[in-house]
């Protein structure tokens, strides 16, 4: 069954065969079929752990037969297990990509169609697409109105450094193994890095970037007053935009930890000496993105800022917005995004920050005095 879902998968991505050419063109980008994986062995792993398929199944249009679909659907949206448990959101998400490959698989899937339109929690979870999870919502919030955790953020790249330093230098024992650590930390701290000072690109991208080779895509300077630049072409991007940016340096200190990273923490990595990545993984391919989520969310935790790598998004947009209310555009070029997305999702700063000058100009008119600290306008 393995076989034949990659098959499928890889079926569903390939895009279309120019002949004059010789070449595929509209393939998926990585994120977009790492996404689809994920649906697929999310549907098949149910329908196995509740015996709704067996587990030998050779037959993918069995397993996306319209009864198997409910089931499986049923199982999911009544799940209370934390480590098994979906949100409506994700649920929804999934079908949608389910649609997508069991019509790839030639089989009608106007059962699904109706299931996205008249099921509650389908629908739910449609809604939810529309606006920020509430966790997240949080963590921006958090960082809107907390000077603190927003430095914190802000100086990630430099935090992760310099507990990778003390590591190296024998300053702080930790539990297991000391390298470990210091590489983790290391390595972190040149993702941030390239987060918060370059661009907050997606996990896929980011770990797809290559400083060496025929091909890099993180162009570093060779010479003085020259600058590294971030070029990846739009087939690779989900969003399908040409990415082109700089990496800052100067106070910021980005392009500082990423080059102390390459000296320093890199050689460190096993097969770093056969590999093109940034970030080497397993004989010297990228980097596993499971390695990066869990190193992430651990060590961001001693910090007090629960981050996965997608935050790195979401905190900066927020922040853009906080300084310039209203500029979608702008957020949209920093996320590489549309404005109506970054609208959907983010529109809610300016709302409470309306809401907050609506409540100031109340006790202004009852004639409380308001402090510049309390008036975030000054007036």
């Amino acid at each position: 069954m393995a076989r034949l879902a990659g098959e499928l998968l890889e079926q569903s991505g390939a895009g279309s065969y120019d002949p004059i050419e010789e070449v595929w063109t509209d393939r998926l980008a990585p994120e977009t079929l790492a996404v689809r994986r994920a649906a697929l062995r999310k549907y098949l792993g149910a329908a196995v752990a509740h015996g709704i398929i067996p587990f030998d199944c050779n037959d993918l249009k069995q397993a996306f037969d319209a009864d198997v679909f409910y089931r499986v659907v049923r199982a999911l949206s009544r799940e209370t297990a934390p480590a098994r448990r979906i949100t409506a959101r994700s649920l929804r998400q999934y079908v949608g990509i389910w649609m997508i490959l069991g019509s790839r698989l030639g089989m009608s899937v106007d059962f699904i169609k109706d299931s996205l339109r008249h099921n509650a929690t389908l629908k739910q979870g449609r809604e939810e697409q529309k606006t920020m999870p509430r966790a997240t919502r949080e963590l921006c919030a958090a960082l809107l109105r907390d000077r603190r955790k927003e430095m914190i953020f802000r100086s990630m790249h430099l935090r992760f450094r310099e507990r990778a330093e003390r590591l190296i230098a024998g300053k702080e024992q930790v539990t297991g193994f000391t390298e470990e650590q210091a590489v983790q930390f290391g390595t972190l701290a040149a993702y941030s890095a390239i987060a918060l000072w370059g661009l907050p690109l997606r996990i896929e991208n980011m770990r797809s970037l290559r400083h060496l080779g025929p091909r890099p895509n993180l162009v570093l300077p060779q010479r003085a007053r020259q600058k590294a630049r971030i070029q990846i072409p739009k087939e690779v991007v989900k969003n399908r935009i040409d990415i082109n940016a700089h990496l800052a340096e100067g106070p910021t200190r980005g392009l500082e930890v990423v080059e102390w990273y390459l000296e320093h923490i890199r050689p460190r990595l096993p097969w770093a000496d056969r590999s093109e990545y940034l970030f080497p993984g397993y004989a010297g391919q990228r980097i596993s993105d499971k390695s990066l989520r869990n190193w992430l969310q651990s060590h961001s935790r001693d910090l007090g800022i629960p981050m996965s790598p997608h935050n790195f998004r979401h905190g900066l947009a927020s922040l853009w917005l906080r300084s310039r209310p209203g500029d979608y555009s702008g957020a949209a070029r920093l996320l590489c995004n549309s404005p109506a997305t970054v609208r959907a999702h983010y529109a809610w700063i300016d709302h409470d920050a309306e809401m907050v000058n609506v409540q100031t100009e109340l006790a202004r008119q009852a004639g409380f005095r308001i402090s510049d600290e309390e008036d975030p306008d000054g007036q």
